[in-house]
């Protein structure tokens, strides 16, 4: 329920206020449904609209809820006739009013014959026109049922005659007048007819006409042969009740050339008393009329005056003005005085003077500051002052401008306020004569606080190498920020313009100084020569368990300066190596030693080193051994110590080859008797024997003593611990001797 409650009321809200684009003339009521009708309060309509449609609108606004109308971009069609009004375009009786209406801005031109009458006959609260010229839709009486009457900018011409109240015969309100109603008058009006506002109209307080108005009354001035005069005030006038004027001061419009005020006595009287005046009184300690200005049938009531006219302004009569001071313009005098209207005539006994006294209004000939260029900081105000000549000129009022108020303003004493760097000028300019001016050209500077550099240390790691030192000022918006840049030792590095060039190894401080303030900042560079290569005195290493060796490193060039390095091992289950260069062997296997700079990672030497674990003895699985017939074999294996020996290759040697090959261990029968298969290291000559006896069937039995020594002698009968290259003599465990000669 209060979804749907809430659903309603949006709807119910959204029809309240309607937008339709009518595009065929007479369709209007076919566009909106009945709920739509009894709801709506505020309409636009767009498009087309013919006499059928406004009665539509006349009739929604009569009978249900229609408030607001706007028209403003509708094209009206009247038998055949576009963008036309006509009488009783919007009439819907007199117990309803309109809250606003604005007309259509397109209309131009007036409605066919039988359409005459007021456009508006109903009572509106504002009323708002926007076309250029009223009289499009004929030169007639519109009577006026609005309290808010607005015309919008484009309005340029109000025609004769043109907005009265009146009764409207249709309604209750026949044979009443209404109290008057508001008037806004755009800035746009030219010309305002005379009693272009009828009865009652009324306007702002303090009123002043546009200064765009040129016309105001009727115009031109008509002599009526048959009334023998030049009309009716009522006629003549733009308004009937004139709206009042501050008393302090009051200016016609800068561009107004003609206004009627003329009223006559009435016609009935004697011919002899018909005479014309005018009706329209100005009343105010200033008034000023500008220099457009040439006829004014008004009356002027002021204690000063300015005519700003060279030729004097038409007045209807002498009497019409009074004032005690009368300001014209320079060199205008005897103009002034050969009009007959500005003093009594002298033909009377007693002169009756209407302006007491004219002055000349004496023009600005120069204007000249007493300063003409300045300097100063943010935040200080500077006193301008101005000399104007001749001293009794009539205004002397300065006009103070500022060339960028975002560098420093002036205000209209003169005081200018400094607000940011810059450079601006202030000119002083006569309010009568802009072109008479003086200026001062005025440097707003922020100085120097401080600064600093984006480095405060520096490493160029290549002789011709350069760096760019920035400096920071501050503020940030300082005006000179001009720097001085110095090295202290321009062998290592020069410096120009904060762009630092090294020359040689070394240390050297630059430094950037500030031209405002001599404030310092600094930057210590420091120049290096780089290791380039590392070369060790050897390249590759072999090394037994438990041996070492010293490696040496070669660092160019020899005046780099960082010269030291680093030792490391590739494999320190292997080999180590300590900070001498001292490589121990620890296990058998291969590393690398490597000498690392420390001035550039990228820069190495390394030795390949191989560790040998040397052979320590050799056994055989078998001491002796017995075959029965020829060409029977058996395998001998032998076991190297320790099992980890780098080098466990083996020598197999046959004491008697007529009697056993052997071959990687494998001992083959090729004759009957005895012999001894020998097994030699390569790595330490290590030995081990296995007895071979090859039986001829004849019973002999082999021997089974295999833990005897065998034992080894060279040919002069010395014993040997192995067996070595030549003749050997070797005697067996049965206490026999072989001869073996190892090649």
């Amino acid at each position: 329920m209060l979804f749907a409650l809430v659903l309603h009321n949006n709807l119910f809200a959204q029809e309240k206020r309607i937008v339709i684009d009518n595009q065929t003339p007479g369709s209007l009521s076919d566009r909106l449904t009945y709920p739509q009708q009894r709801t709506v309060e505020d309409m636009t309509i767009k498009g087309y609209i013919n006499k059928k449609d406004m009665d539509f609108i006349n009739s929604l606004i009569k009978d249900y809820n229609l408030k607001i109308l706007d028209l403003s971009n509708v094209t009206t069609v009247l038998d055949g006739v576009e963008n036309c009004l006509w009488g009783k375009f919007l009439s819907f009786g007199s117990n309803k009013e309109l809250q606003k209406v604005r007309l259509p801005l397109a209309t131009n031109t007036a409605a066919p014959q039988g359409y005459s009458g007021s456009v508006i006959s109903s009572m509106v609260d504002t009323l708002e026109i926007g076309w250029e010229d009223l009289s499009v839709i004929g030169r007639r009486i519109w009577t006026v049922h609005a309290k808010h009457l607005i015309l919008l900018e484009k309005v340029r011409i109000i025609p004769d005659s043109f907005f009265m109240t009146a009764a409207d015969e249709n309604s209750t309100y026949n044979n009443e007048w209404y109290d008057g109603y508001e008037v806004t008058l755009p800035e746009s009006v030219t010309i305002i007819g005379g009693r272009a506002f009828g009865r009652y109209a009324q306007f702002q307080s303090d009123f002043s006409f546009p200064d765009s108005a040129e016309y105001i009354g009727k115009y031109p001035l008509e002599y009526d042969s048959y009334l023998g005069n030049y009309g009716h005030a009522y006629i003549n006038s733009w308004c009937e009740r004139k709206p009042s004027i501050s008393d302090k001061k009051f200016s016609f419009p800068l561009n107004l050339r003609f206004y009627n005020s003329l009223d006559y006595e009435p016609y009935m009287n004697a011919p002899g008393t018909k005479r014309v005046f005018t009706s329209d009184e100005f009343k105010s300690d200033t008034i000023i009329v500008h220099e457009r200005c040439d006829t004014l049938y008004v009356k002027l009531r002021a204690k000063i005056a300015y005519f700003y006219n060279r030729k004097p302004v038409v007045f209807w009569t002498y009497e019409d003005l009074n004032i005690d001071t009368l300001y014209i313009p320079e060199g205008c005098m005897s103009a002034y005085l050969e009009d007959s209207y500005m003093y009594e005539a002298a033909l009377k006994s007693e002169p009756e003077i209407h302006i007491k006294a004219i002055k000349e209004m004496k023009s600005v000939k120069t204007v000249k500051l007493n300063k003409n260029k300045e300097t100063c900081l943010i935040g200080d105000k500077i006193n301008l002052e101005a000399t104007i000549s001749p001293v009794d000129a009539f205004n002397k009022a300065l006009k103070w401008t500022s060339s960028d108020n975002n560098i420093a303003t002036v205000n209209s004493d003169g005081i200018v306020n400094a607000i940011k760097p810059g450079t601006v000028w202030v000119k002083a300019s006569s309010e009568s004569n802009p072109e008479i001016s003086d200026s001062c050209m005025i440097a707003v500077v922020q100085p120097v606080n401080g600064i600093s550099l984006n480095y405060d240390k520096y490493q160029i790691d290549n002789i011709g190498e350069t760096i760019v030192l920035l400096a920071i000022i501050t503020p940030t918006n300082a005006t000179n920020k001009e720097v001085r840049w110095s090295s202290s030792n321009e062998n290592v590095c020069i410096v120009e313009n904060g762009e630092v060039t090294a020359v040689s190894p070394g240390t050297a401080t630059i430094t950037a100084t500030t031209v405002d303030g001599n404030y310092t900042a600094k930057c210590i560079i420091k120049v290096v020569r780089h290791v380039n290569s590392i070369e060790l005195n050897k390249s590759s290493l072999s090394l037994k368990v438990g041996e070492n060796e010293r490696l040496t490193a070669t660092v160019r060039p020899d005046d780099a300066d960082d010269a030291t390095f680093v030792w490391s091992s590739t494999n320190e289950n292997i080999i180590t190596v300590d900070e001498r260069g001292v490589v121990s062997a620890l296990n058998a296997g291969e590393a690398w030693i490597k000498a690392i700079s420390n001035d550039n990672i990228n820069v190495s030497d390394s030795c390949k080193v191989v560790v040998l674990q040397p052979v320590t003895g050799v056994t055989l699985d078998c001491n002796t051994y017995q075959l029965n017939t020829i060409g029977e074999s058996f395998e001998i294996h032998a076991n190297i110590e320790p099992s980890n020996a780098s080098n466990k290759n083996v020598r197999w040697i046959s004491s008697n080859e007529s009697v056993c090959l052997v071959s990687h261990g494998v001992v083959v029968a090729v004759g009957y008797g005895s012999c001894v298969i020998i097994a030699n290291t390569d790595d330490g000559g290590y030995i081990a024997t296995c007895s071979v006896i090859v039986m001829d069937g004849s019973g002999i039995t082999s021997h089974k003593n295999c833990n005897e020594v065998v034992q080894i002698y060279d040919i002069n009968g010395i014993r040997l611990k192995t067996l070595q290259r030549g003749i050997n003599i070797v005697r067996l465990f049965d206490g026999t001797t072989h001869k073996i000669i190892v090649k």
